[in-house]
C-alpha cells in the first residue's frame, strides 16, 4: 500500500523525469491518511512552484531504493498555501490499496466546511478530507457543502499544513444519495487513471 512505509514529518525524495531532463527534489510528508499523502511544496531552479504536469514522478526515502514508481501528484492551492496530494502508482494493481472502503479519491475543488471557504481534497465511501483556515478539535463535526452535496463528517484526524490552515480527515456515518453518487463517479475516474 502507498502509505505503509511513509510517516508524517519524514523526508522523501522525488525523481521527476521529463523528455528533456531528470530533476531531483527533497520534500517532506505533511499528512498521511490511509492511501492519501500530502507533501510539502517543491520549487524549481528559478524558485517557481513545480507542478509536475508532464513526465513521470517516483518517490523514495532518503538513503533507500525507490518505493513508488509513476506517482500521481495533484498540486493544491489554498489561501496562499501550496501542497501536493499523492494518490498512488498508476501501474499498481493492488486491490487492497484502491478498492477497499476507505480508499481516497482526489477532488481538489472549492467547497464550504461549516460555512467557511474550504478545499475539498478527497472523498471515500465513508468520509472526506478538507483543508480550511480554522482550527477544530478531533471529535467535532464538519458540515460539508459541495455542489448539491450536504453531509456531516466527524473529525478523525487534524494536521496543520500551513499558517492557520489545517487538514481534516472526516468520517461520515450517514451518507446521502448525492454524496454516494459523487464518490462512485470519482472511483470510476480514478480507476481509469490507474489503468492508463
Amino acid at each position: 500500500m502507498l502509505s505503509e512505509r511513509l510517516k508524517e514529518g519524514m523526508e522523501v525524495i522525488l525523481d521527476y523525469k521529463t523528455a528533456d531532463a531528470v530533476k531531483v527534489y527533497k520534500t517532506s510528508v505533511l499528512v498521511k491518511e490511509e492511501s492519501l499523502i500530502a507533501l510539502a511544496p517543491c520549487t524549481d531552479d528559478k524558485g517557481n512552484f513545480e507542478e509536475f504536469k508532464d513526465g513521470v514522478v517516483s518517490l523514495s526515502l532518503k538513503g533507500s531504493n525507490k518505493i513508488i514508481s509513476d506517482l500521481r501528484i495533484v498540486p493544491v492551492f489554498y489561501h496562499g498555501n501550496r501542497i501536493y496530494l499523492t494518490y498512488g502508482n498508476r501501474n499498481e494493481n493492488d486491490e487492497s490499496s484502491f478498492n477497499r472502503a476507505s480508499a481516497r479519491y482526489p477532488v481538489n475543488e472549492d467547497c464550504k466546511a461549516n460555512d467557511r471557504d474550504a478545499k475539498l481534497l478527497d472523498v471515500s465511501t465513508n468520509g472526506f478530507g478538507v483543508i480550511v483556515n480554522k482550527k477544530y478539535k478531533v471529535g467535532l463535526w464538519i458540515e460539508l457543502k459541495y455542489k448539491n452535496i450536504r453531509v456531516n463528517g466527524k473529525i478523525m484526524q487534524s494536521e496543520k499544513v500551513g499558517i492557520e490552515t489545517y487538514f481534516y480527515g472526516c468520517k461520515v456515518s450517514e451518507t446521502s444519495g448525492p454524496f454516494d453518487r459523487f464518490v462512485a463517479e470519482k472511483e470510476e475516474e480514478f480507476k481509469d487513471l490507474i489503468e492508463d
